[in-house]
């Protein structure tokens, strides 16, 4: 009998474990987990089962008994919570995990009874008639009873009760199905603990069966718990309410929509229907359909439909509710979707403007180049070189405003920039940029103009030379032979309008009339390749149909009578009125009655690079103003704080802070003083806007870099009050000559001294504290640069050659400048191992060039060496030196650096030793780089030393 228990309990075991097998490599619902749980709990029931009856031992039996209590505790609260949810019902949690505890308790007392004897009284061996144990049950066991009983009456409770009231055929059957066999492991417990029918205990293989059984049964009734599913993987993350109730209308699930629309859900309990809810509509749950309510000031709309299962049988309803306010809203959203438009518009601005900078950067030096050749040149043919150079400079300038200004076309954001001109000079301007392109085609390019027509107007002159030189350019492009030729002639609408006529025409034979209509349209690569037209020609032609819908004019190009292209360009002006052109008239004599000085006017120049800061005081010179100056955005509020400006001078981009928040803060923080200066912007900023920025945040004026004198000149005539200002002759710029000894004394090798010199317009002096400064910095730099390279911090490392690119250049060092571009280009483009290879030669470079200023600086006298002889300055007692110390250091507390650094030089006048000059010298360097702080620290520790 024995044989066949055990058997019957090991088929159990491998039936079992294959259906756990197959089902835990699906998806499972809630009602599947719950089931699988309890097939599990079977499975180490009957495991332990088996364990006991092979056992030959008190202590295998009862190992073999503690495993069978940990499938058997939790049996039954497992069962219950399977009930209630096949039911469509709750149980609370406080009920769940009570049963649980209990459950442990047995589990833990089962486990330490060895120790305890609080489950077992007694637990022993007998070998006859069979080797078995006896058993008594201590006080603990009670507890185990409760823990199976109550769960499992109450889940067949509910199963029989809700079989009762079940009205669908199907769904009745299969409730039946489960709670009937449900009976069968307690009629079998009873069979055997009771009455003692049963030779053994046959209810962990029946419960076991029981369970493969239910799954079976619901599988193939194919009722498991998909609404509860759908609701808690996916209803619960909608935007939307979803609500679903049961047949009676009970809320069985609600999201955290519906909870928010309908605070009430949040509170509900099992029993509560839709109806008690607050604020829900109950005329919704009368029919089927569409509703629609208001509730909080929103619209919302609602719809009813019935939850039917897979008999067609009605299980509940699902309400679904819809915020239509969000309709409503479209238009928000059409304004946020521009809103990113205008902001990925403002970002392509921001790096035009980036662009434009390092583009402008070089022009200023040519620009400013051949504003020296200009004045300096003797010979009439190189002054001529130079106009014509300038000429082109100033007209690359404008294509490159334009070539900026098509990143704008597609939005209809350019802009017109007015301003009197004359068309004398205009097309002397277009001869010059386009005289050299004909002649090396070997055509002949003629300018003509109406010799009575007015000679000044009105208008963006920019664009109007934009349009000209690539209309003459296109002309020439494709005239072989022959000529190309440009006459303006003017028609007059009323006394002050009229309209400008340019006509263009050329012997060229390349451009066919069938091509002509082609040429305004947006021109892609297929037309390009189609008709031959570059791709240079295409942009410039778009910008001249766009620059002509802006200016209010037309063109019109046609075939020639003897072949040729004829364009015809008609752009309306207004002429300025007759002072203005009488002034325009007087060209550069006119300079003369305008030339002034105001030295009673104090202006403050504000830029954190010293090259930059000397050159705007060179250009500012001749005015001789009264200029102080500042290195950032925090000294220049504290100088204005202390100090009215007639006129501030401000640099856009400088680090910590920059132009724009020092200006705000200026007029903020420095009272009367903030709020009277005129604020003038100094930027090479030129994408359009950049002016408008200036103007909302504090400025007064913006100048653009390069900065353009004769516009300078008529802003300080504008806002210096008339009283400050008088009236010069003008007369020939006086530069200091640099003799032949001089040149050849300040030679070094790979560096243009010559050309620094004249390009920059120093005098020996000033070249040497601009080689004092880049020696000084220098020393420093390199130790810097190579820390950034060997930590791979290349973000300070693009920051750093970029400042050496233009000290050098300043300096004159020009292949150093031209080594430290590539380094800041090649960082900025994420070549980082271009820097690894080669930092270590550019840094050698930069030693060498400063091993070359360090020569010049030694043979001039500005380092001191240790063979300096002494009395060759006049001597000072210790008590002197003390005193200039201690005026330096006052003067630096009350913030006079200038008074500070006239202290320190006074006392390099004296016969000093070695190492107080030294430090001195030291304190001097860094007075000139504006480093106060560290200046008056080696002030303090000097004064220490010198009182000892």
């Amino acid at each position: 009998m024995i044989q066949v228990y055990l058997g019957v309990v090991l088929v159990t075991l491998i039936v079992s474990g294959t259906a756990i097998f197959y089902m835990m490599g699906r998806d499972q619902t809630q009602e599947q987990r719950l089931l699988l749980f309890m097939l599990l709990l079977g499975f180490v029931h009957n495991l332990g089962l088996y364990l006991e009856l092979n056992a030959g031992s008190v202590e295998g039996i009862m190992g073999a008994t503690m495993v069978e209590y940990v499938g058997s505790a939790f049996y039954s609260i497992a069962f219950l919570m399977f009930a209630a949810l096949h039911c469509n019902r709750k149980v609370r949690k406080e009920i769940i995990w009570g049963f649980y505890a209990l459950s442990i308790m047995v589990i833990v007392a089962v486990w330490t009874n060895p120790f305890t004897n609080l489950y077992y009284s007694e637990f022993r061996g007998v070998e006859k008639p069979f080797f078995h144990v006896v058993v008594k049950y201590g006080p603990l066991q009670k507890l185990f009873l409760v823990a199976i009983i109550v769960p499992y009456a109450v889940a067949i409770y509910r199963l029989v009760y809700e079989c009762k009231r079940e009205e669908e055929v199907h769904r009745k059957r299969v409730l039946t199905g489960i709670g009937g066999m449900s009976f069968v492991p307690v009629i079998s417990m009873f069979l055997y603990m009771i009455f003692g029918i049963l030779p053994y205990d046959v209810t962990p293989i029946i419960m076991a069966w029981v369970v493969m059984a239910s799954i079976f049964l619901l599988y193939k009734s194919n009722t498991f718990d998909v609404n509860r599913l759908a609701s808690t993987r996916v209803l619960d993350i909608m935007d939307d309410g979803v609500i679903t109730l049961d047949a009676e209308r009970h809320i069985l699930f609600a999201n955290a929509a519906a909870k928010t629309i309908f605070p009430g859900l949040q509170t509900a309990k099992e029993s509560t229907t839709i109806s008690e809810i607050d604020d829900f509509p109950a005329e919704v749950m009368e029919g089927m359909g569409k509703n629609e309510f208001e509730k909080d000031g929103c619209l919302y709309e609602i719809h009813l439909n019935v939850v039917r299962d897979h008999y067609d049988a009605v299980r509940g309803y699902a309400i679904l509710v819809v915020d239509e306010t969000e309709m409503y809203g479209f238009f928000d959203e059409l304004v946020s979707m521009k809103e990113k438009a205008d902001n990925a518009s403002k970002a392509k601005s921001e790096f035009l403007s980036s662009l434009s900078f390092e583009i402008r950067t070089p022009m200023n030096s040519i620009i400013g180049l051949c504003d020296m050749i200009m004045h300096e040149a003797k010979e009439p043919r190189d002054i001529e070189l130079a106009k014509d150079l300038m000429t082109s400079s100033t007209g690359l300038m404008t294509i490159i405003n334009n070539i900026l200004d098509i990143s704008k076309i597609e939005t209809g954001r350019m802009e017109l920039k007015e301003a009197q001109y004359r068309t004398d000079a205009l097309m002397n301007d277009v001869n010059a940029m386009l005289k050299y392109m004909a002649s090396e085609k070997g055509l002949s390019l003629a300018i003509e103009t109406q010799p009575d027509m007015p000679r000044s107007f009105e208008g963006d002159v920019g664009k109007i030379r934009q349009v000209l030189i690539n209309m003459v350019s296109n002309a020439i492009r494709y005239t072989d032979e022959g000529y190309v030729k440009l006459s303006l002639t003017y028609n007059a609408i009323s006394d002050l309008r009229g309209e400008l006529i340019f006509t263009i025409s050329d012997s060229g034979t390349a451009v066919k009339e069938e091509e002509i209509p082609v040429f305004f349209e947006n021109l892609g690569t297929d037309v390009i390749d189609k008709d031959g037209i570059d791709e240079s020609t295409g942009l410039g032609l778009v910008i001249v149909k766009n620059d002509l819908e802006l200016l209010g004019g037309t063109i019109f190009i046609s075939i020639g009578d003897n072949g040729g292209v004829v364009t015809k360009i008609t752009i309306p002006q207004r002429k300025a009125a007759l002072e203005e052109e009488e002034a325009a008239m007087l060209g550069g004599s006119g300079k003369a009655k305008e030339d002034f000085v105001c030295p009673a006017t104090r202006i403050l120049i504000v830029d954190d690079n010293r090259i930059n800061l000397k050159v705007a005081v060179g250009l500012m010179a001749r005015y001789q103003m009264k200029i102080d100056e500042a290195t950032s955005g925090k000294e220049a509020i504290e100088m204005v704080k202390e100090t009215p400006y007639r006129i501030i001078f401000m640099d856009y981009m400088m680090p910590e802070m920059d132009g724009v928040e020092t200006a705000k803060r200026i007029r903020k923080e420095c009272g009367e003083n903030g709020k009277n200066a005129i604020m003038v912007a100094l930027s090479a900023n030129a994408v359009k806007g950049a002016e408008e920025m200036f103007m909302e945040n504090g400025f007064k004026e913006f100048l653009p870099k390069p900065v353009d004198k004769l516009r300078l000149h008529e802003l300080l005539k504008t806002y210096i009050p008339e009283e400050e200002i008088h009236y010069v002759e003008a007369a020939e710029e006086d530069l200091s000559q640099v003799s032949k000894d001089d040149l050849s004394k300040l030679w070094m090798a790979d560096v243009d001294v010559e050309d620094a010199l004249r390009r920059k317009r120093h005098d020996v002096p000033d070249y040497l504290e601009l080689l004092e400064l880049f020696y000084t910095d220098g020393l420093e730099k390199v130790m810097l640069i190579r820390e950034y390279a060997e930590s791979q911090n290349y973000h300070d490392y693009e920051i750093e050659v970029h400042a050496l690119k233009s000290a050098a250049a300043n300096l004159g060092a020009n292949s150093l400048s031209i080594e430290a571009k590539t380094h800041e280009l090649a960082t900025h483009d994420g070549e980082f191992e271009f820097v690894k290879e080669k930092y270590e030669v550019l840094l050698q470079h930069y030693e060498d060039v400063l091993s070359e200023v360090e020569r010049v600086l030694r043979s001039y006298g500005k380092l001191v060496t240790q063979e300096e002889p002494s009395g060759v300055r006049p001597a000072i007692t210790e008590e002197e030196v003390i005193r200039y110390v201690e005026d330096a250091v006052t003067f630096l507390e009350d913030f006079k650096p200038k008074d500070a650094m006239a202290s320190v030089e006074a006392l390099l006048g004296y016969d000093l030793e070695v190492e107080t000059r030294k430090v001195l010298q030291s304190i001097k360097t860094k007075l000139k780089l504006y480093d106060d702080d560290a200046a008056e620290e080696l002030l303090h520790e000097l004064l220490d030393v010198l009182k000892i």
